[in-house]
C-alpha cells in the first residue's frame, strides 16, 4: 500500500513540474508578443496625435486667416 501512496506522490509532482514548465513556456511566448502589440499600439496612437494636431495647426491657420480677413 505505501509503494503505491509513493508512486502516486512521485507522479504528482511530475504533473506540478510539467505545469510549472509549461507556464513558464507560455509566459515566455506571451509576453514578448505582447510587448510588441503594446509597443505597435503606442506608435499608432503618437501617430495619430501627430496627424491631429497638424490637421488642428492647419485649421487653425484657416481660421485665423478668415477672421484676418473679416476684419479689414
Amino acid at each position: 500500500m505505501a509503494s503505491i501512496l509513493d508512486l502516486a506522490v512521485i507522479a504528482l509532482a511530475v504533473m506540478v513540474c510539467g505545469t510549472l514548465g509549461l507556464l513558464a513556456w507560455t509566459v515566455g511566448i506571451t509576453i514578448p508578443s505582447a510587448l510588441r502589440r503594446a509597443r505597435r499600439d503606442v506608435l499608432q496612437a503618437r501617430l495619430s496625435t501627430a496627424v491631429v494636431e497638424r490637421r488642428l495647426r492647419t485649421l487653425a491657420r484657416a481660421i485665423g486667416r478668415t477672421d484676418d480677413e473679416g476684419d479689414a
